[in-house]
């Protein structure tokens, strides 16, 4: 059953609010990692193997996050069709776009906890990786239009929405 009373979200504001979010879920770790970094205690570049719990973990979650963001953002976006009405269209991809950033986050938020309590700069290289990957993740109207399928008059919709900003 559709709901005909709500509308869809202006294009310029629905791309900005997606913005936000995700600044919020880069910033986060970023402040995070900052502040753990910054305690100026020793940072440990060789270690014994057998020693820390963390080896295998941290880099098989941040393995794991990576590419289920993306298999869960392609999956969930791949249901929309072109019928799909443009609230539904956008709510899917803003639901797929947070689950990915999401996937990416705790990974991220791993390898800091791991950074902190073993000072091992395995996993501060690891976090650092994984807030670069979720930068590069930031929404556009670009990337919107490429994951999913759009009517005519909604390209145009956000084609005049991104000129008059």
């Amino acid at each position: 059953m559709k709901n005909t009373n709500s509308a869809p979200i202006k294009p310029s504001a629905y791309i900005k609010s997606l913005q936000i979010i995700h600044a919020a879920l880069v910033l986060g770790p970023m402040l995070f990692g900052a502040f753990i970094f910054y305690q100026n205690e020793r940072i440990i570049t060789n270690f014994e193997m057998n020693s820390d719990p963390f080896l295998y973990i941290v880099p098989l979650v941040a393995l794991l996050g990576y590419f289920a963001s993306s298999f869960l953002f392609k999956k969930a976006v791949s249901k929309v069709t072109i019928d799909d009405s443009l609230l539904k269209k956008q709510t899917t991809y803003q639901t797929a776009s947070i689950l990915r950033y999401a996937c990416i986050e705790g990974p991220t938020m791993l390898a800091l906890v791991a950074f902190m309590d073993t000072r091992i700069m395995l996993y501060g290289v690891l976090a650092v990786l994984l807030i670069a990957y979720l930068f590069t993740q930031r929404p556009s109207l670009q990337k919107l239009k490429q994951s999913i399928p759009l009517k005519q008059e909604e390209e145009r919709l956000f084609h005049s929405s991104s000129k008059s900003n």
